[in-house]
């Protein structure tokens, strides 16, 4: 039996099984072994079992989360085998995938890979992920599909889209593959973008970092991959530039600083603190800067990391 096939014969068990009223011990068990995360392993009374999964069913996951004792978004999983079409499975192989927060967020991020990587519904992205779709052998290498994707992907260019997609490959790749994944000749930065968590976003202090760099650009990219080493992983990243910083340069770096110019994650603004501050605040961001800001008022939260905290690794 195909393992589709066998996943809607349990999501069949589920649905019988609300059917009826007052379960029994026996009848949990059957649910058990229908739920695939952590409600497999919970242990509680029948009848509090089912008000859980009835209160689940109805919309209060706060309350079912506390009376099964695990997180609301794992209660997800009551009302993926209601309907797999609009709710997501909270399997591992997910929940390390998309960064979430909260169970809105998950759902809807979750919704943008299935959309993205052509599944129907969620059973179908449950089994991607589970590497278990059924065209798929165990001789495939998934590599070159890998390679292929991060052709079009620069430092410049990376966006959170972009990874999402390519995380699903990775955590699909077998350990060998995993490996040469960490030696292609790829900006160390991309790299851990894909195989790292992220702890927080980065604002990075543009102007600021050229100048400690002696206006060079090549010394931009040397901080990335301080960042890509560093203890903690920031992404995604914003860049501030002061307006003038185009004019400031040397002539000889002008012509490497234009894909700087062109990428999605750069501004410019004068003067460029407020924008920086702003940023860091909305987005809960770090900011990379060797300016500490001191004519500003700054939120107690925001943290400031310098240059040679990234560089000490």
């Amino acid at each position: 039996m195909e393992m589709k096939d066998l996943l809607r014969e349990m999501r069949e068990e589920f649905l019988v099984l609300l059917k009826k009223r007052g379960w029994s011990k026996r009848d949990v068990e059957r649910l058990k072994s229908v739920f695939q995360g952590s409600l497999s392993k919970v242990e509680l009374s029948p009848d509090l079992f089912e008000l859980a999964v009835r209160r689940a069913l109805e919309g209060d996951l706060k309350f079912s989360a506390k009376l099964l004792g695990t997180d609301e978004v794992d209660v997800l999983e009551i009302l993926f085998w209601k309907d797999p079409g609009k709710f997501p499975l909270p399997s591992e192989a997910l929940k390390n995938t998309i960064e979430y927060d909260g169970v809105s967020d998950f759902v809807e991020k979750a919704d943008k890979l299935r959309k993205k990587l052509g599944g129907r519904d969620f059973m179908d992205l449950y089994l991607l992920l589970e590497n278990v779709k059924e065209e798929r052998t165990e001789e495939e290498n998934l590599l070159p599909l890998f390679e292929e994707k991060l052709k079009n992907l620069s430092l410049e260019s990376l966006g959170k889209d972009d990874v999402e997609e390519l995380k699903v490959y990775y955590e699909l790749m077998k350990p060998h593959e995993k490996r040469k994944v960490l030696s292609l000749n790829v900006h160390p930065y991309v790299i851990a973008s894909i195989v790292r968590k992220a702890a927080s976003p980065v604002v990075i202090d543009g102007s600021n970092v050229l100048w400690k760099g002696g206006l060079s650009i090549s010394y931009l990219d040397q901080v990335f991959t301080s960042l890509a080493h560093y203890k903690h992983f920031f992404f995604p990243y914003k860049i501030v530039f002061d307006r003038n910083i185009p004019h400031i340069l040397p002539r000889s770096e002008r012509e490497e600083f234009k894909r700087w110019e062109s990428s999605p994650n750069v501004s410019f603004e004068s003067p460029a603190d407020d924008l920086i501050i702003s940023l860091a605040v909305s987005t809960n961001a770090v900011v990379l800067s060797c300016d500490r800001f001191r004519d500003k008022v700054l939120p107690k939260r925001l943290r400031i990391l310098t240059l040679g905290e990234i560089e000490e690794g």
